[in-house]
């Protein structure tokens, strides 16, 4: 994950957030790019902590 950003939510207990995913291949000698794209999330702030309550992947073409 790169270029995270999060901004509040609909409550003080909730955040949304974007950012990139890249994911890279080194099986056949240097590394390069197999897949990439865009993540959007939901946190929530739970009595553990901050959670993971939404996560959507949305893979580019390549």
């Amino acid at each position: 994950m790169t270029d995270v950003v999060l901004w509040q939510g609909g409550d003080a207990d909730t955040v949304q957030g974007k950012c990139r995913m890249i994911i890279s291949d080194f099986r056949h000698g240097p590394g390069r790019v197999a897949m990439a794209g865009i993540y959007d999330l939901t946190l929530v702030r739970t009595a553990q902590g901050w959670r993971i309550a939404e996560l959507a992947a949305d893979f580019l073409p390549g």
